[in-house]
């Protein structure tokens, strides 16, 4: 049947149509993206959208996210946790806050005369008004080994609701989705200081690492100032470590830094990283009885803990659970996993969002073009749009697998079915038309064959 002779409603059909597949595919994508798309401030949503489960991420990467392009060898990071229903009840509890700030404060002190090559605490320390908080604060300050401390930080919204929108928030604070908190002073500005802090804020999406977010400052009288962007945990970590181990940062890892892109990583096995009971550190095993760990005999001074040269102190809780690729892990595990990644370089930088745009606008033109030109031969049509969904396919693979770029197009998703579906409308209309019956002539003789 060829294209000359059509209708103008034909036509406007079928464009119709088409940009109707546009939009279905791409809708979600600019939906997840609306705010950061073309630059806009960089937010994490507080709950997952549909685009999260028609994307490219959760489809054609979760087996890049098990398994990575280059071979996991986990040997940098140790683990030393507070877990629920091992460690006193006490120390999980609101109201136990001074005894938990006591307990990590004999935990870092203990941590520190192992004498490694740094100290990550994922814990955050706003201001509580508790006795212990001075000895925590002075552990810390004064440490022989470099240390890197959580900051949690509030959102814009929380701020809002609490202080007053008002004269308190400056013109340009709403560039930036989170505020600066108050927490205890544990070390100095000075860039020589062997104490540093990093944001514990992840992603929405726990297969990125998060390596910046923009904050808004505090100024004296809690108004808002300056927007900073400040590193968060596992960059500020690499970033110290690699100074002491007198290395430069990765070329790759500098340029997504200056971009303020977050890479995706693959994740280690949940038992891959070596981890040890915060309580085995402190006490010998059978030497307590409830509450009453601060009584407990102390753990032999000289026997070596820690074989890996970085020592991450978190939790296993509740309260700090989060998704990701291998199941529900704790976000100490999280963290550690980051670290792991950018110290052996083994991440993916995404490809911008501007190319994924054009590149998923470019494969839905290509599927509908070649069944607009070959209406008259569907299954020559749907072999080739299949053909070509296929080699986008490989072309993403080989993106990950030679150079460590993810490109999250929507083919990788439930988008191959496009072409199929196009396929089966296609071939139905085909046959229809085959079945007909002949039409009659002009004259009203029917048409010869």
């Amino acid at each position: 049947m060829p294209l000359r002779g059509k209708s103008v409603g034909w036509w406007t059909f079928q464009v119709g149509k088409s940009l109707a597949y546009l939009c279905v595919a791409l809708g979600p994508f600019l939906l997840e993206h609306r705010d950061t798309l073309f630059e806009g401030k960089a937010c994490r949503p507080g709950e997952h959208l549909f685009a999260d489960f028609v994307l490219g991420a959760p489809f054609g990467y979760q087996w890049f996210t098990q398994a990575g392009y280059r071979n996991p060898s986990p040997h940098l990071v140790q683990l030393v946790t507070l877990a629920e229903g091992r460690e006193p009840k006490e120390l999980f509890d609101d109201r136990g806050r001074c005894r938990r700030r006591l307990f990590l404060t004999k935990l870092i002190g203990r941590i520190q005369k192992q004498s490694p090559s740094l100290i990550v605490v994922d814990y955050s320390f706003p201001l509580s008004g508790c006795a212990e908080d001075e000895q925590l604060r002075s552990i810390i300050a004064n440490s022989p080994v470099p240390m890197i401390v959580g900051l949690a930080p509030e959102t814009l919204e929380q701020y809002q609701n609490f202080s007053g929108i008002g004269s308190r928030q400056s013109a340009d604070s709403n560039r930036a989705c989170l505020v600066q908190t108050e927490s205890m002073e544990l070390g100095s500005t000075d860039h020589r200081s062997l104490v540093k802090g990093g944001l514990v804020w992840l992603d929405q999406d726990t297969s990125k690492i998060p390596l910046t977010w923009p904050v808004n400052l505090r100024n004296q009288d809690g108004s808002l100032g300056e927007i900073e962007r400040m590193p968060t945990l596992p960059l500020a970590a690499v970033q110290e470590y690699e100074r002491a181990t007198d290395h430069d940062l990765n070329v790759r890892l500098q340029s997504l830094i200056a971009k303020r892109k977050h890479p995706y990583t693959s994740f280690l096995r949940t038992r891959a990283i070596p981890e040890i009971p915060a309580i085995a550190v402190l006490c010998v095993p059978g030497s307590f009885s409830g509450n009453d760990w601060d009584k407990c005999r102390p753990a032999d001074a000289a026997r070596t803990l820690f074989a890996s040269p970085i020592v991450l102190i978190g939790e296993r809780s509740r309260r700090d659970w989060h998704d990701s690729p291998i199941g529900g892990v704790p976000g100490a595990v999280v963290q550690a996993n980051y670290i792991e990644s950018l110290l052996e370089d083994r991440y993916l930088s995404p490809v911008s969002r501007r190319t994924t745009l054009a590149l998923n606008i470019f494969w839905i033109i290509l599927v509908e073009g070649t069944f607009l030109f070959l209406f008259s031969r569907p299954l020559r049509a749907l072999g080739l749009s299949l053909l070509a969904t296929l080699g986008l396919i490989a072309a993403c693979y080989i993106l990950i697998l030679q150079w460590g770029y993810f490109l999250s197009l929507w083919v990788l998703g439930l988008g191959i079915l496009l072409p199929l579906l196009r396929g089966v409308e296609e071939l139905k209309h085909f046959l229809e038309h085959r079945s007909a019956p002949p039409a009659a002539a002009v004259d009203g003789n029917p048409s010869q064959s």
